[in-house]
């Protein structure tokens, strides 16, 4: 059980890894132009309800790295079939909640609703990755929600 949970949490750390990265790119980056454009329908809704998620472009980046992630990074990484398939559905479950507005587990959906309220933080999906590579939103930013 103790490697499951292990695999489980460095599973989400990469998926996080690869796809707030590329979340990034498509808000400030040399490619923002080419890679916004997709991305824009997403920010185009208020982030209160759960199928906010799947409203965009299936041309996305994002998406794109979504799928190659959930197809090949269990197996890359060496874990059987059952803990990638919990891995996957783990990290699918928490994008629904962060898009939800309704369930405040661990503040992620009030972490990822500055995102979609200020679009200059909060670009990956989880908290303690966005504290060492990308960039949490202000008291200032949080007071005012």
């Amino acid at each position: 059980m103790k490697k499951f949970w292990k695999e489980i949490l460095l599973g989400h750390f990469l998926v996080d890894l690869v796809l707030g990265t590329a979340h990034m790119l498509s808000h400030k980056s040399p490619l923002k132009e080419v890679l916004f454009k997709y991305h824009a329908k997403h920010h185009s809704r208020h982030s209160k309800y759960l199928s906010v998620k799947y409203v965009g472009n299936p041309f996305y980046f994002e998406v794109f790295l979504t799928q190659i992630c959930f197809a090949f990074l269990p197996r890359f990484m060496g874990i059987d079939v059952w803990t990638g398939i919990f891995l996957v559905n783990f990290f699918s479950v928490q994008l629904l909640l962060e898009h939800s507005g309704c369930i405040n587990i661990f503040a992620l959906s009030q972490h990822h609703e500055m995102h979609h309220n200020y679009g200059n933080v909060a670009f990956y999906h989880f908290p303690l990755v966005e504290i060492f590579l990308g960039r949490m939103p202000s008291l200032k930013q949080l007071e005012k929600n």
